[in-house]
């Protein structure tokens, strides 16, 4: 670490195989067609528009620090299936 400073020590968020073969391109690509769609068909107003955000809080998986380049704002790396309680969380925001 000492010879490299653009090197730091980081805790990776724990992804599963299947989480990462659901989220790519193609996908991503499918839902913003679908709801590109939704919005023209509907014609929605402002106060009608919501945005919610779910997240699911486990109590089992730790992965352990990595190392990675500091300007790296995200780091993951893939862990087994997902097990144990899951606490989940989910926040609504309209303006």
């Amino acid at each position: 670490m000492n010879r490299h400073k653009e090197l730091s020590l980081r805790i990776p968020q724990p992804t599963s195989i299947s989480r990462l073969v659901g989220y790519n391109a193609a996908k991503v690509n499918e839902f913003r067609s679908l709801l590109k769609n939704v919005l023209d068909t509907q014609k929605f107003n402002d106060v009608s528009v919501w945005n919610m955000d779910e997240s699911g809080v486990t109590t089992v998986q730790k992965p352990m620090k990595i190392t990675s380049m500091k300007e790296k704002t995200y780091v993951s790396r893939v862990t087994s299936a997902e097990k144990g309680p899951t606490v989940t969380l989910l926040c609504c925001i309209s303006n």
